[in-house]
């Protein structure tokens, strides 16, 4: 596995932390992070129709990361605020000449 990011900024009035979660963080989010998925807009933007349960973030975060994307929660106080992904642009299969 490749190094995990972890970024903090903080002022006087303010902490924000962009990381990339460990399988763990990921299952103790995947609750929370089901609900930011599930809601009508977020579900548009990212392009699936139905639900996904806490097991199937846990999945998706662990399916994504094995292809290469970096996947970051994003934290404001402590509290989880969002998210971020960074898809890869390396193809998961060679390419075959023509």
């Amino acid at each position: 596995m490749s190094v995990l990011f972890d970024v903090k900024f903080q002022d006087a009035q303010i902490l924000l932390r962009a990381f990339e979660p460990t399988p763990d963080e990921v299952r103790g989010a995947a609750a929370e992070l089901s609900s930011y998925y599930n809601d009508a807009h977020n579900r548009a933007m990212l392009t699936h129709e139905e639900d996904m349960s806490a097991e199937e973030v846990v999945e998706y975060y662990a399916e994504s990361c094995a292809r290469g994307d970096r996947l970051f929660l994003l934290e404001q106080d402590g509290v989880l605020v969002g998210t971020r992904t960074f898809v890869s642009s390396t193809p998961s299969r060679p390419s075959t000449p023509s």
